[in-house]
């Protein structure tokens, strides 16, 4: 019997560019991304992913093509731009020799697209249509920095005529124009907003930023329809900042070795 293995993956979307705004047909979502699984040959047999939505509705986000890389005599693979942006040829045939695999997750096909709230859920198996019918077999480029294992590397763009937005329209509402400080102590801080009410948004633990690529924080707690309880901000947070969800696609991937 084969051994199974898991790995969890929070890509992060923030690249320098406006993170609350539309993506288009084809834009990079995030870029090269790495994750460490045991060395061999591993068949990718499962994957679930959790999609935020829009502003919190309950609404498709469409398709998106994941691209699986290795690095190359311990040479990670080249960016392939800026989130936000299509790939141009230059960028894709700089990473060709890296590639490993691809994978469409068409959101009319998944095995079970289930409508919680404010998010989706995406979720694939071994011979579904989503894996055209073929396990990924992934091996990648060792030895890494744990003994034992090797990295692997996925990127993400939004698939034909999707054009997913994991923006909101909650934003902190500070008295007057007082912003919050920095505070990389760890101390939790009270925030107040306004906009939408951010308790179909948010959960603690999430990782926030700022819509325009502003300052990060994480969600200790979701108080009420217009509090939030934050920590470990990282820049000043300037009143009537909106903010996003900086890992709006987590994954768990299920490998059978």
């Amino acid at each position: 019997m084969g051994r199974f293995y898991s790995v969890s993956i929070k890509p992060d979307i923030n690249n320098g560019a406006a993170t609350g705004t539309a993506f288009a047909s084809g834009d990079l979502i995030f870029d090269w991304t790495p994750f460490e699984i045991p060395k061999g040959s591993a068949a990718l047999s499962s994957m679930f992913l959790t999609v935020a939505a829009h502003d919190g509705a309950n609404e498709a986000q469409g398709n998106f093509e994941l691209f699986f890389a290795k690095s190359i005599n311990g040479v990670a693979p080249t960016t392939l731009g800026a989130t936000h942006t299509a790939v141009s040829a230059a960028e894709g045939i700089r990473c060709k020799n890296n590639l490993i695999g691809r994978m469409n997750l068409d959101q009319a096909s998944m095995t079970d697209d289930l409508k919680i709230g404010g998010f989706h859920t995406y979720s694939t198996g071994a011979g579904s249509s989503t894996l055209d019918g073929n396990a990924l077999v992934l091996s990648g480029d060792y030895p890494c920095s744990t003994e034992g294992y090797q990295r692997i590397y996925i990127a993400c763009l939004a698939g034909v005529a999707a054009t997913p937005d994991f923006g909101t329209a909650v934003a902190s509402n500070e008295a007057g124009s007082a912003n919050v400080a920095e505070n990389m102590t760890g101390a939790s801080v009270a925030l107040v907003t306004s906009g939408t009410d951010p308790q179909g948004c948010f959960q603690p633990g999430d990782i926030l930023v700022g819509d325009t690529g502003g300052p990060t924080m994480e969600v200790v707690s979701v108080d009420g329809a217009t509090s939030m309880t934050v920590k470990n901000i990282s820049a000043q947070l300037d009143n009537a900042e909106t903010l996003v969800p900086l890992n709006p696609l987590q994954f768990t991937i299920g490998f059978l070795y």
